[in-house]
C-alpha cells in the first residue's frame, strides 16, 4: 500500500532548526539515493509525494499518474489529500515533495508554477425556472429578484474565488445570497439536481456525463471566480529523476538541479 514517508522534525531540536535540518537531510538523502542508482546503472527508484485537495486528485491526476506510473515502475508514488494550506505546509517542510493548490499567497520559500485555469459557473437543474426561456447568460440572471429568489450553494473552502464572486455582487448591487454552504463540488453538484438551490462551483469539476441533470452558466472573468491550480515546490528542493519526470506532466518545465531557476512556463510563478 502506498503510504506518505515519515518526514518529520528531528526530536529535541527547536521547530524552526529541525524544520531546516530535516529538510537539508531529506534532500542529502535524495542525492545520495540517486548517486547509488546512476553507479548501478538502475531505472529511477525512491519515492514521490504529492499532496492536493480531492477536487485535483480526482478531475486532474488520473492521467498524470498513469502516465507515470507507467513510465516509473519501480518509483512508489504517494498521493496525499490534505486542503491547500495543509499541502503548502507539507511543501514548505519538505515533507511532500510538491503540492498542487490554487494561487494564493505563499511563504518566501516556495514558488508557484501556473498549471491550469478554470472558469466559475452558475449550475441549475434541468428543468429549473430559470432556464424555461432557453439558456440565459449570467448578466440576464442578475436581478434582485432572482438573487433573492434562488439562494446559492457553495462549497466552503479556504480559497478566495466565493469572497472575489460575493464582491463582484456587491459591485453590482446586489446580495450574496447563500442557501449553505457544502465540503466538496460533487456534494454541490448533488444538491443542485435535487432541487436544493443554484450552485457556484468551479469548472475543474465538471465532466460530459454531469449535463444530463445539470446546466451550467458560465460566470463571466469580470466576476474574479477564476480558479488557477498550480504546483508549489520549494524554491531549493532537489529534483530527482523521478520528479524530473513528474514534473513535464504537470506543465512545469525544469532544470537539472533544484526547481528554483528554470521558471519557463506560459504564466509565471507567483512572487513570494
Amino acid at each position: 500500500s502506498w503510504q506518505m514517508p515519515s518526514r518529520r522534525s528531528p526530536t529535541g531540536l527547536p521547530n524552526s532548526t529541525g524544520q531546516r535540518v530535516m529538510s537539508m537531510a531529506v534532500d542529502l538523502f535524495d542525492r545520495l539515493e540517486e548517486f547509488e542508482q546512476t553507479l548501478a546503472g538502475q531505472e529511477a527508484t525512491g519515492s514521490v509525494v504529492v499532496a492536493a485537495e480531492d477536487p485535483v486528485q480526482l478531475y486532474l491526476l488520473p492521467q498524470v499518474v498513469e502516465r507515470f506510473t507507467g513510465e516509473y515502475p519501480q518509483v512508489r508514488l504517494s498521493l496525499v489529500s490534505r486542503t491547500a494550506a495543509q499541502t503548502v505546509e507539507l511543501v514548505r517542510r519538505n515533507e511532500a515533495d510538491l503540492g498542487i493548490v490554487p494561487r494564493f499567497s505563499l511563504p518566501h520559500e516556495l514558488v508557484f508554477y501556473a498549471w491550469r485555469t478554470f472558469p466559475a459557473y452558475l449550475l441549475c437543474p434541468t428543468g429549473h425556472p430559470l432556464l424555461r426561456t432557453g439558456r440565459p447568460g449570467i448578466r440576464d440572471l442578475l436581478n434582485h429578484a432572482n438573487v433573492m429568489k434562488y439562494p446559492l450553494i457553495v462549497r466552503e473552502t479556504e480559497i478566495p474565488e466565493p469572497q472575489r464572486i460575493e464582491e463582484a455582487l456587491l459591485h453590482e448591487g446586489l446580495p450574496f445570497n447563500v442557501a449553505f454552504g457544502v465540503g466538496t463540488m460533487e456534494t454541490v453538484k448533488q444538491y443542485v439536481v435535487h432541487g436544493l438551490g443554484v450552485g457556484v462551483v468551479s469548472g475543474i469539476c465538471l465532466r460530459e456525463e454531469d449535463y444530463g441533470n445539470l446546466q451550467a452558466i458560465e460566470i463571466p472573468k469580470e466576476f474574479r471566480g477564476e480558479t488557477t491550480y498550480g504546483i508549489v515546490m520549494r524554491k531549493d528542493k532537489y529534483l530527482t529523476t523521478a520528479l524530473r519526470g513528474l514534473l513535464p506532466l504537470l506543465g512545469v518545465s525544469v532544470g537539472n538541479g533544484t526547481s528554483e531557476p528554470d521558471r519557463r512556463l506560459g504564466d509565471n510563478p507567483v512572487p513570494p
